[in-house]
């Protein structure tokens, strides 16, 4: 368990350091970082659940950016270049990155998020 909240800390650091780097006025993109929240929570998910980690890190590596990008295809060729995946291990990262994208992006609650409050 000693791993597990290990890896939790580690993502809740750099969400703090992520966010007090794009409040300060840093330069710096979203992919990667959205791409290391992914690494993490499959990690996490995959202690959690007790599933396989071949199975956990590379969906959610795709959902998370996949999530909160307006490009699902980029987010999915990213799991699936780094490892290599095949047509059945491709598919839960396709329907992962569907489902998060149709649930943030597609009903608008992304761009309500990202609207200033006057």
């Amino acid at each position: 368990m000693q791993a597990l909240e290990l890896v939790a800390g580690a993502a809740v650091a750099k969400c703090v350091a992520y966010w007090a780097c794009a409040h300060g006025g840093l330069v710096g993109g979203i992919f990667f970082p959205l791409l290391y929240y992914g690494l993490t929570l499959g990690e996490v998910c995959a202690k959690v659940f007790n599933i396989s980690r071949a199975v956990a890190v590379p969906v959610m590596l795709g959902a998370v950016p996949g999530a909160l990008l307006p490009a699902p295809l980029t987010a999915l060729s990213f799991p699936v270049g780094l490892f290599v995946t095949g047509p059945v291990q491709t598919v839960p990262i396709l329907v992962a990155i569907v489902t998060a994208s149709m649930l943030l992006v597609g009903s608008g609650f992304l761009e309500k998020l990202m609207v200033k409050r006057a």
